[in-house]
């Protein structure tokens, strides 16, 4: 792939995210493509349509924003900032991180791999949980009162 097919298959993938197009994104991965974010591995596009439904279930209005994008075949390198609404409850290695409704900001680089059928892996760093954890502590501190 090309520099130039890699920029614009980010640019759809980005595009399907903040159309809620799950079927667009889910098809942007090779059929055996692995989301890779802390020590949550998903491998394969029926489990990374299972992941990518619950989170955005829990995350609504979201909008990703590309500040940086750098490409080096097969590489694209990608900084982000994504607004969302922390409208249902989630599960996570912590426990469970009940629903806030409160907006909040994610910051974050995703560093993707491709080969000719979409993404092979995508490596996701991000504050997510630690905005999520601290979401959910101020709606504990705001519940006690």
């Amino acid at each position: 792939m090309t520099n130039e097919q890699i920029e614009e298959r980010v640019k759809a993938f980005v595009a399907a995210q903040n159309a809620n197009d799950l079927d667009a994104l889910v098809s942007a991965y090779s059929p055996d493509g692995t989301r890779v974010m802390g020590a949550s591995v998903t491998r394969g596009r029926e489990a990374l349509r299972r992941t990518y439904e619950r989170v955005w279930k829990a995350l609504t209005n979201r909008t990703m924003t590309v500040h940086r994008l750098t490409v080096a075949a097969p590489r694209a390198v990608i900084e982000y900032t994504e607004h969302a609404t922390h409208a249902a409850s989630v599960e996570t290695a912590f426990g469970e991180i009940p629903a806030s409704q409160k907006e909040f900001d994610i910051h974050g680089c995703g560093v993707m791999d491709f080969d000719e059928q979409g993404i092979r892996e995508l490596r996701v760093y991000s504050d997510a949980l630690f905005q999520m954890l601290a979401l959910s502590n101020s709606h504990r501190a705001a519940t006690s009162r």
